[in-house]
């Protein structure tokens, strides 16, 4: 009766998302469980359904560290606890692994993660085939191993995570609601691949599985934007590898359309409209339309305007908005443009972390804006904020890079126009 209590309150929370009849369903299921013999065959199941509705609880801002670590301690006595039946210790294989990789991804401990990843290379190994749980573990070892293999860089775990994602598309039917999901796993190993190789036939596929991700998935589904999100990445990156201009045309069209699926105030709204902004700027780089360099302004406003003021990257968006300024400026000749360029390059600049690579680029491109409103105005404070922000340049760059040597930079100050010669785009 208890168990049973549990189940319909776990099926409600799963409904409607109230925690408090999770809270419920996990009270009674240990009532259940103690009420329990461990002698019954079955006790093992009582252990495995606490174990999964406490990792549940583990997904919500409520949990406790000690909700995760029952919860570890309960995969563990089901471990002991289960009989010899290869299906039934696969599914407690699984469920150890996914208790230790949440706790890997709470606390970082690389043993957590090579624990979840031998526990769940057994349970992959024991099941059969053709049974539905094959698919879900194998997609569960490509996630471990993709996790691990961007802690470590091994690439040993890079293709064993594309095998396991692999196996676990081709055993998941073609209308399977999970089939997305498990397509989205394996572009997502691909795409370390790809950012390791650049190969272009991996980029290829990483496109070809993105398409038929969105070709599942519903218009009004919840997920869409991502899945957007996710082809219109592909195509840019193809886009920078071969110039086809087809490839960008569409990314931006389903930026545009990402955008569509996500209302104003959406937490990931900005980050659509930053990807929207930049392939806009890469189309402006190439065919040289004002429409385009003026719609990228204006998205990248929104995107820096609804960003969270604690996001790490933030200092991107910044940069990114002031070179798009910086560009108008030098076809329009607008002070204004030139002016909101220097006051988002300072913003970036103190908001980038020293550790960051290509951190010189901050404070170069507010030098080189500053020293072209001298070459305006004449203000010295602009020349001196120049100078200070080009030293900085040159102490954080490597004493290898090109542009290193100081003279050179300092001709900027000097030579009209050739700062348009220096500037990045993140």
């Amino acid at each position: 009766m208890l168990g049973n209590f549990a189940s319909m309150l776990l099926q409600r929370f799963l409904g409607r998302g109230l925690i408090g009849d999770l809270n419920r369903a996990i009270s009674n299921q240990s009532k259940a469980l103690d009420a329990a013999s461990p002698e019954d065959p079955e006790y093992f199941k009582f252990l495995l359904g606490l174990n999964s509705m406490l990792l549940l609880k583990c997904k919500e801002k409520s949990s406790t560290e000690e909700d995760l670590n029952r919860a570890i301690e309960l995969s563990f006595k089901a471990m002991a606890a289960s009989p010899h039946d290869p299906i039934d210790r696969s599914l407690c294989l699984n469920n150890l692994g996914s208790s230790l990789s949440d706790r890997f991804e709470k606390r970082g401990s690389l043993k957590d993660l090579d624990d979840a990843i031998k526990f769940t290379t057994e349970a992959v190994g024991l099941i059969p085939l053709d049974r539905p749980d094959y698919a879900l573990y194998s997609s569960n070892l490509a996630r471990l191993l993709g996790l691990r293999f961007d802690r470590t860089g091994v690439m040993e775990d890079n293709y064993r995570a594309i095998k396991a994602a692999v196996n676990s598309v081709q055993t998941t039917p073609q209308m399977h609601v999970d089939r997305p999901r498990r397509l989205r796993v394996l572009r997502q190993q691909l795409n370390a691949q790809f950012i390791r190789t650049s190969s272009v036939d991996v980029l290829n596929r990483m496109i070809g599985i993105a398409t038929e991700v969105l070709d599942l998935t519903p218009s009004n589904h919840p997920d869409r934007a991502t899945r957007l999100s996710d082809l219109g990445t592909d195509l840019r990156s193809r886009f920078k590898q071969t110039g086809l201009m087809e490839d960008l045309n569409r990314a931006i069209e389903i930026s545009a359309e990402s955008l569509n699926a996500t209302p104003p105030g959406h937490p990931d709204r900005y980050k659509y409209l930053s990807d929207m902004s930049s392939q806009l700027h890469a189309r402006f780089d190439r065919l040289g339309s004002i429409g385009d360099l003026d719609r990228a302004i204006e998205i990248e406003t929104e995107a820096v305007d609804t960003m969270p003021r604690d996001d790490r990257n933030r200092f991107v968006d910044l940069h990114n908005l002031g070179s798009l300024l910086s560009t108008r400026y030098d076809y329009t000749g607008a002070l204004e443009d030139l002016d909101r360029a220097i006051e988002l390059a300072s913003h970036a600049w103190r908001a980038t972390p020293e550790n960051v690579p290509n951190y010189y680029r901050m404070s170069n491109d507010l030098g080189i804006y500053l020293s072209r409103r001298f070459e305006r105005t004449g203000s010295m404070e602009d020349i001196d904020d120049a100078v200070n922000a080009l030293m900085a340049t040159t102490n954080s760059m490597p004493q290898d890079h090109y542009e290193y040597a100081s003279v050179l930079i300092l001709q900027l100050y000097f030579q009209p126009g050739s700062s348009r010669k220096v500037r990045w785009r993140i």
